[in-house]
């Protein structure tokens, strides 16, 4: 079955918020203020990390076969092929869908959020890694 991401708009505000809260919680304690500049850098520098992650480019995509296997269509047009790994969370708003990768036997965290597919597809993705587990 294919699955297609959207750009997630809570995945945006979750990820917005969190960095704000740590850039708030480091300014209003008590330190040297290069610290505060270095830490300070190092959150933004997180935000711009993250952004690339978290925020889906239209063309994500991956099929998800009966045997658990998987293949990752990145944006760029390359392919990842794996297999659904062991600790996927799988809850009503997301799903940490994690890949265990063949070529490099590294493991990918893929966050989906209900708002990356359509309803229907979402339920249909769960239903597909609940069973199948």
């Amino acid at each position: 079955m294919h699955f297609a991401l959207q750009p997630s708009r809570i995945a945006k505000r979750v990820l917005l918020t969190s960095h704000i809260l740590s850039l708030i919680v480091l300014w209003l304690s008590h330190g040297m203020l290069s610290i505060h500049l270095l830490l300070s850098l190092l959150i933004l520098l997180s935000l711009f990390h993250h952004r690339t992650i978290l925020l889906y480019h239209p063309s994500t995509r991956f099929t998800l076969e009966e045997n658990q296997a998987i293949t990752l269509i990145t944006p760029s047009g390359e392919t990842q092929n794996g297999i659904v790994a062991t600790g996927t969370t799988i809850t009503p708003c997301f799903v940490l869908l994690r890949i265990k990768t063949e070529a490099q036997r590294q493991q990918i965290n893929l966050p989906i959020f209900y708002d990356a597919l359509a309803t229907d597809v979402f339920r249909q993705l769960k239903i597909r890694l609940k069973y199948a587990a």
